[in-house]
């Protein structure tokens, strides 16, 4: 029988390898993405997921022998991340990350590197985090999404970061339009039409905002709106999720009456 956990060659310059830490949170594991042109000796991972021998040992045999110079991290969650600090020390690679701890790079939104051979371009996606990025390869038509668009399901929206989600969304739609039309997520499996997932994904978010804003005006609390909207949800740790997002959803719903801006950090 396969393993899971064997390296899989997605397209002549991606690769997938998925760590083994199944849960509730990240699905079947943290997609590990290894990024390089057949004929280039470097190779650039994105989110190397959980600080896991094993997993560390498939990404550095995953290399074919090839030097490892860039650790890209799409946020800061340890699912992602925790493995960037030991993998660095094996490899010698740099960490690039948009909240850059001591010995990492900080990049920004617009910035364009190279990854082994590919170009890529930096987008700041903020909604399930303040600090999340995306990564455009806009040659082969895809973008790397982190938690911010799954390959299945609805992500944690961060606390107060709604209207920021929203105008995500919208953005990696009209990437989509543009040409890179599949995402490469963090959990689950890829999105072959990304603008149709994100445009669900919008429109599942608008609904449950006008859920949550008619409950509200009833005088609802937000225990009883979550016990409502979210009662198929019996993971204690995925229930709490959900009712940091209706607090998220009626902090939008505030600002949004008061003239303020609802995605204070979305571009």
């Amino acid at each position: 029988m396969t393993s899971p956990y064997q390296v899989r060659q997605i397209t002549p310059n991606v690769a997938l390898l998925l760590a083994p830490n199944p849960s509730p949170w990240t699905l079947e594991g943290t997609n590990t993405w290894i990024v390089g042109t057949p004929g280039s000796g470097e190779r650039a991972v994105i989110d190397p997921g959980p600080a896991d021998e094993g997993h560390l040992d498939r990404i550095m045999a995953a290399l074919g022998g090839r030097t490892l110079t860039q650790i890209w991290l799409t946020h800061s969650h340890g699912d992602h991340a925790e493995a960037a600090a030991p993998l660095a020390e094996r490899s010698g690679a740099t960490v690039y990350t948009s909240r850059a701890r001591e010995g990492q790079v900080r990049v920004a939104e617009g910035e364009r590197h190279v990854l082994g051979g590919v170009p890529m371009l930096v987008h700041a996606i903020p909604g399930h985090t303040v600090d999340s990025l995306g990564f455009e390869l806009e040659e082969d038509g895809i973008v790397f999404t982190g938690d911010t668009l799954l390959g299945r399901g609805s992500t944690a929206v961060g606390m107060g970061l709604m209207g920021d989600m929203l105008t995500t969304l919208a953005r990696l739609e009209r990437l989509a339009a543009a040409g890179s039309g599949r995402g490469f997520p963090g959990h689950g499996e890829i999105l072959e039409d990304l603008g149709a997932a994100a445009a669900s994904r919008l429109a599942s978010r608008r609904r449950r905002i006008a859920d949550v804003e008619g409950r509200a005006r009833a005088g609802a609390s937000v225990d009883a709106i979550t016990d409502e909207l979210y009662a198929h949800v019996a993971d204690p740790s995925l229930r709490m999720a959900a009712r940091h997002t209706v607090v998220s959803i009626l902090k939008y719903l505030d600002a949004r009456e008061h003239g303020e801006s609802a995605g204070a950090h979305g571009r």
